[in-house]
């Protein structure tokens, strides 16, 4: 029985010849969208601007195909994703992870119907989009979050995770072919997990006579407001800022001198350093901006949101820097607020961030950062009103972070101020000089063009580590005998980033052929001086790249059958998280063994789990 029959829908209408050809690619082109704002999502946050277009075409895209089909049932398969048969994801297509990601979840089955409403589509890409293999272990799955959502015109039948039966084999919910149980939605075949998830919707649904009721169809309902709310307060988006009271209402801009006044006191607290709330002096410049309008006040202004940027930077507060200077990026945009006419001013004022005063230090409260993960997102904002007059600025802020993730952000905007021109990049990476080499780079580990191969293997060899780790990083894209003989080489070099980076090359491609080289460094002296970040990444390419060909040296390593030279306390949790990474039937018996043979492995096993 499909899920259509089971949510008491007629199945949808056959179509035909060259309308199921224009439905396929129609169809392929909203997912395409999706997966894409969810991969822009990962790199650089919500508020980057290509992950706020690519949710827009989706979800344009979606309401467009739901009003036009009236109905549509797409299946989902360890393959892909098909309507009527017909592949809209494959192994073929971009996108296809998104399916991919899906299934493994449990998801087999997604109906939409005419009347869908743009924060529904909103709603479901969001979840749909979510990195999985990040969750810990009390995050809510994709049926739980499913079952919160209120999705009227959208339902999706997730199969029972926890099953004995493997996802894989297309099975799911008590024996029903993967596609959700019968009856009255307490089956024998049921996990207790599912069993607690029905009685929780019956719950739910006991004082509501036209609740839909769980018939093994987990049909999920979002509360809109928790969410909209949630992600208001997370990422203010840049483009909000045009539908803001303040904009809307000319009333309620300052014309009062004496207000103005005080608007430039607390201006002058900013540069004073005083602790204020970054999203309330955000809003407040904004008010100051718009009331000022004179280009000289203008520019200072800027400057001055630039210098508390950095010292929220320096306070290890890289989203309040970013949500300092984002809603005065607004004015920025002359189809948002076309009457603003110091626009330049402003955009110098915030350029000072990557000018010669500033640079240095605005460089080195990137670098303290402990967490320069959670900067990328902000510095991107941070670094959009530059223009392609501040690319020399750019390729120094790229030289003098430490940060190769950071680095990468600087240079895929100064990408973007050269309007991606493959030439014009190899040249620049021809012409650098020294460390100035990493932003060009950098900018080249984005394009697949041929003729980068040469530009970045010339780089390998390079004196500057912080170069050699780039170039590595910008043949990425890229497979020849001469780069994997580089990259082997590579996890000799004296720099541990750069050694980090080879291993992951090899983790992207991974050729077992390569394992005994792997196996050879991995036992030899210099490895005793590794850091433990270096160490787990050498285990876990190790496992990746072997798979089941790796167990064996694993197996040894934690039965202590074999030792690896200096003192590394955390050991056991590392080679626990590689054998698990191996994805293989051996690596589970290991680990079933290891913990016999080793008692003590069983308690650091749950801790891992616990954490995810």
């Amino acid at each position: 029985m499909s899920v259509a029959e089971r949510a008491g829908r007629a199945s949808p209408p056959k179509r035909v010849g060259k309308e199921r050809a224009k439905i396929r690619v129609a169809l392929r082109e909203v997912f395409v969208n999706l997966a894409k704002y969810g991969r822009v999502r990962r790199l650089y946050g919500e508020d980057h601007q290509s992950a706020r277009r690519f949710m827009e075409l989706f979800t344009q895209g979606l309401l467009t195909q739901a009003e036009e089909l009236g109905f549509m049932q797409l299946e989902l398969s360890p393959s892909g994703m098909t309507l009527e048969g017909d592949d809209i994801l494959n192994h073929g297509n971009f996108g296809v992870e998104l399916a991919e990601s899906l299934f493994a979840e449990g998801v087999r089955a997604l109906v939409i119907e005419r009347g869908l409403t743009r924060e529904e589509a909103e709603r479901f890409g969001l979840i749909a989009c979510m990195d999985w293999t990040r969750r810990a272990a009390l995050d809510d799955e994709l049926a739980t979050m499913v079952w919160r959502a209120e999705l009227e015109h959208i339902h999706l039948e997730v199969a029972d995770r926890f099953s004995s039966v493997s996802d894989g084999d297309g099975e799911g919910l008590g024996g029903d072919g993967g596609r959700g149980g019968g009856g009255d939605g307490g089956g024998a075949g049921d996990s207790s997990a599912l069993q607690a998830l029905k009685a929780l919707a019956e719950e739910l649904a006991a004082g509501d006579d036209a609740a839909p009721k769980t018939d093994g169809l987990v049909r999920m309902r979002q509360e809109e407001a928790n969410l909209l709310t949630r992600l208001r307060r997370e990422l203010v988006e840049v483009a909000d800022a045009g539908t803001e009271e303040l904009l809307d209402d000319a009333e309620a801009l300052p014309e009062d001198p004496r207000l103005l006044k005080e608007l430039q006191a607390e201006v002058q607290r900013i540069n004073q350093g005083q602790d204020l709330d970054a999203e309330e002096l955000g809003n407040l410049c904004l008010e100051l901006l718009w009331a000022e309008r004179r280009s000289e006040q203008v520019e200072e202004i800027g400057r001055a949101l630039a210098t508390q940027a950095i010292g929220l930077l320096m306070a290890a507060d890289p989203v309040g820097a970013a949500a300092l200077v984002r809603r005065s990026l607004a004015l920025l945009d002359g189809d948002v607020l076309p009457e603003f006419t110091a626009r330049e001013a402003l955009r110098r004022g915030l350029a000072e961030l990557v000018q010669d005063k500033s640079r240095e230090s605005f460089a080195y409260a990137l670098n303290q950062l402990a967490e320069p993960g959670r900067a990328k997102g902000p510095l991107f904002t941070l670094l959009s009103p530059l223009e392609p007059q501040h690319r020399p600025q750019l390729e120094q802020l790229c030289a003098a972070l430490d940060d190769a993730e950071l680095a990468q952000v600087a240079a895929d905007v100064n990408l973007g101020l050269m309007d991606y021109d493959e030439k014009a990049v190899l040249t620049a990476v021809e012409k650098a000089e020294g460390v100035r080499a990493v932003g060009p780079l950098l900018a080249l580990s984005r394009l697949k063009a041929p003729q980068a191969i040469g530009a970045c293997m010339a780089r390998v060899r390079d004196p500057e580590p912080r170069v050699r780790e780039a170039a590595l990083r910008a043949l990425r894209p890229h497979q020849s005998p001469g780069i994997k003989q580089a990259v082997l080489d590579s996890l000799g070099d004296a720099a541990p980033r750069v050694r980090q980076e080879a291993l992951r090359y090899l983790a992207i491609y991974r050729d077992p052929t390569q394992l005994p080289t792997m196996e050879a460094h991995l036992l030899s002296a210099e490895l005793g001086r590794v850091e433990e970040a270096e160490l787990r990444g050498w285990l876990l390419a190790f496992a990746m790249v072997g798979r089941g060909q790796a167990v064996p040296l694993l197996r040894k390593l934690i039965l202590k059958e074999v030792s690896l030279a200096g003192d590394h306390p955390n050991l056991d949790g590392l080679l626990i998280t590689a054998l698990k990474r191996t994805q293989s039937d051996g690596g589970k018996r290991v680990l079933t063994e290891a913990i016999r043979a080793r008692p003590e492995l069983e308690a650091v096993s749950q801790s891992l789990s616990k954490e995810g």
